[in-house]
């Protein structure tokens, strides 16, 4: 009776029976979401493709804009403008 109650994992919304918690565990550590939440529905084969995702084109990912400091995330790079945070800082 045990074996027929479902489940429903926190990390990838699967659904399986309680005979299967073991099973699912190992398959769900190798399939990630992003880990910042960017919205992306794709699901990642591990570290090296989250690495990748994080690195070239995560849109929640932070970066230091190099002529004046400023932290941005990546979506916001093409509206940054370094004048207006320098006028900021002024005043």
């Amino acid at each position: 009776m045990f074996n027929q109650i479902d489940f429903r994992c926190s990390k990838c919304d699967a659904n399986f029976k309680s005979g299967e918690v073991e099973a699912h565990k190992n398959d769900c550590l190798q399939k990630n979401k992003c880990v910042l939440g960017c919205g992306n529905q794709k699901v990642y084969q591990g570290y090296e493709e989250i690495k990748k995702h994080l690195l070239d084109n995560c849109v929640k990912v932070n970066m230091l804009c190099e002529d004046c400091d400023e932290r941005i995330t990546r979506k916001d790079v093409g509206a940054h403008d370094c004048i207006d945070v320098f006028k900021r800082r002024i005043k």
